[in-house]
């Protein structure tokens, strides 16, 4: 994908701000939402495996699929 950028600099000549198309910067927020929605599962899933390993080591009971989706279900 080629597209112009366009440069936004102070009275030094220092890039402060970067344009780019509308277009473009579009499809770089639905590409970072997906990112952060897949990072959200990603910590979840860790977090799951944490709860777990603490179980393991503390014999706490852990709710089970079946038990968890019964009260999904009511």
């Amino acid at each position: 994908m080629s597209y112009e950028l366009n440069y936004v600099t102070d009275s030094a000549g220092k890039k402060t701000s970067v344009l780019v198309p509308l277009e473009v910067w579009k499809t770089l927020l639905s590409e970072n939402d997906l990112l952060n929605n897949k990072l959200q599962v990603m910590n979840s899933i860790i977090e799951g495996f944490d709860e777990i390993d603490d179980a393991k080591k503390t014999g706490k009971k852990l709710t089970s699929l079946s038990e968890f989706l019964d009260e999904c279900n009511n």
